[in-house]
Formats: structure tokens, C-alpha cells, sequence
């Protein structure tokens, strides 16, 4: 009888240190030691993904760039990283869509023409300079997606066909590079993430021109967050436990080195985060003007 009874500690016992080890395991693995920030207003709101502590600043008083982003914006102002302060840019009566981007010391947006009344105006690229804004682009771009800067070269996707181009500031010069839409930064310069077109979540390697397949499952709504520490994606996509023919968006975090999706919602909960900095509690998530640090 006394037997048993030690055969059945026992077995509780290393029970309970699997799930402890088990807990530790996915704890080290899949939490992100990281802070979104939003800029909602002056406001900026930073929740740390690990603790799930959120913390506000207003922006005047935050003096950090933030990961080495020196613009950016809430969709309804654009704010630039200068002098060790956030100042608010003279862009009024513009409508920003996606992340605008610093290029040959300009900064660079999208947005529909301030004239264009319609119910869905097309999406144009605009320059900020030294006060003046002039239309970048002649041709429509993408609305999901954002435009990409490095030296001296803009990437971005045109509305008409998905297609991919690079365009040097210097000379004009467009270099096509594929189709596909979504476009989010892996090395500055050297390759991005993106919605490769009827192929899903991919990589491009800019110098080879190689793309590398990486999830047909995941069907971008709008481009990811990429997080080096982890290698992580954190993205809006067709939830792909839904086979309704209604699309359904959902916001989550793409662990590379696993090809795991962890839906936000459930990182949320196994966190103890409750936060809506993500508008999961709404029908569409949006991580547009969503920044890592």
C-alpha cells in the first residue's frame, strides 16, 4: 500500500515538473521581450509584450527614436525625429496610409490627393521637403502596403498589377523586381518579407532576385513587423482556420525558425496582456502604424 502510494507522488511529482518545464520551455521560446508602440494623438502608447506592462508618453517628452525609425505616423500626422525631439511635420489635409519612410533627406508618404472627394480615391506617393509636398508618384500605388527606403532608392507596389519596382531618386531609374505586395524589411537594403503574388508569405533577396517561399498558408492583409531577436513576423492575415468563402483578418505572430503562427489573441491571454493596441477586439486588426522597439 505504502508502494503505491510513493509510485503515485512520484508520478505526480514529475508531473508537475514536466508542465513547469513544459511552461518555461514556451515561455523562453515564443514571449517576446519587446514593445509595441502606437502614436495615437500627441500620445504614444508602448505595451511590453513580455510583461504586458503598457506605458504612455506624450510625444513632446519621449526622446528616443524609436528602434532607428525617425519618422513616424498615426494616419492623421506625421512626426519627425530631429534634434533629440518628435516635431509634428505642416502635412495638413492629407490622409496617410502605411508607414512613411525617410529617402535622400526627404520624407516620403502615401496618401490620396487632399482634392479627391470620392468615396475610394486612389493612393499616391508624396515628397516632404523643407516645407514643400509634391506628388511623388504619377501612377497609383498599393493601398496594403508600405513603401520601403534605403540610400537612395524607394521600393514600392503599383495599384494596376502588383508589380514591385525600385526606383532610384537620383537618376529615375525603375528596376522591376517582381509582384507581390505587403513589403516589410528583413536586411535594409538586401532583402524583404512580403505577399508574393499567388504564392503567399515569401523573402526577396534584392541582389539575387531570388524569392524563397515561405508559408502558401499565410495570406497577407497588410505588411508585417519584423523582429530580429526572435525572427519573428508579427502580421494581419486570412485566418487560416477559416474555410467560409467570407475572408476573416487576423492579427499574429509568425515564428520563422518553427513556421508556427501564435494568434495574438492567444499570446494575449498567455501573457496576461490586456491591451487593444492591436483593435483585436474589432473586426479587422491593424498593425499599420503599430512600431517594434
Amino acid at each position: 500500500m505504502k508502494k503505491t502510494i510513493w509510485c503515485i507522488l512520484l508520478l505526480v511529482l514529475c508531473n508537475l515538473i514536466f508542465c513547469s518545464c513544459t511552461v518555461t520551455n514556451m515561455h523562453e521560446k515564443y514571449v517576446i521581450p519587446s514593445n509595441l508602440i502606437k502614436l495615437d494623438g500627441e500620445t504614444l502608447v508602448s505595451l511590453d509584450l513580455a510583461s504586458g506592462e503598457k506605458n504612455t508618453f506624450q510625444i513632446g517628452e519621449y526622446d528616443f527614436d524609436i528602434n532607428g525609425t525617425s519618422v513616424i505616423s498615426d494616419g492623421n500626422s506625421i512626426y519627425l525625429f530631429d534634434g533629440g525631439t518628435w516635431n509634428r511635420l505642416p502635412i495638413d489635409g492629407y490622409k496617410i496610409h502605411n508607414k512613411p519612410v525617410i529617402a535622400d533627406d526627404s520624407v516620403f508618404f502615401v496618401s490620396p490627393d487632399p482634392e479627391d472627394l470620392s468615396t475610394f480615391p486612389k493612393l499616391f506617393i508624396w515628397k516632404y521637403e523643407k516645407g514643400d509636398i509634391t506628388k511623388f508618384s504619377e501612377n497609383p500605388v498599393w493601398y496594403g502596403s508600405n513603401i520601403l527606403a534605403f540610400e537612395n532608392n524607394l521600393i514600392f507596389v503599383r495599384n494596376s498589377d502588383l508589380s514591385i519596382v525600385c526606383k532610384n531618386l537620383g537618376s529615375g531609374a525603375e528596376n522591376h523586381l517582381g509582384y507581390g505586395s505587403c513589403l516589410c524589411w528583413k536586411e535594409k537594403g538586401k532583402s524583404f518579407y512580403f505577399q508574393a503574388y499567388a504564392e503567399g508569405l515569401a523573402l526577396y533577396d534584392i541582389a539575387s532576385k531570388e524569392i524563397s517561399v515561405i508559408d502558401k498558408k499565410i495570406d497577407l492583409h497588410s505588411s508585417p513587423i519584423y523582429n530580429e531577436e526572435k525572427n519573428i513576423l508579427i502580421i494581419t492575415c486570412d485566418d487560416p482556420r477559416n474555410y467560409s468563402s467570407v475572408s476573416y483578418s487576423v492579427a499574429g505572430l509568425y515564428f520563422l525558425n518553427d513556421n508556427k503562427l501564435i494568434y495574438c489573441d492567444d499570446y494575449f491571454k498567455y501573457v496576461g496582456i490586456n491591451s487593444d493596441i492591436l483593435n483585436i477586439e474589432s473586426f479587422e486588426p491593424s498593425i499599420k502604424f503599430i512600431y517594434l522597439t
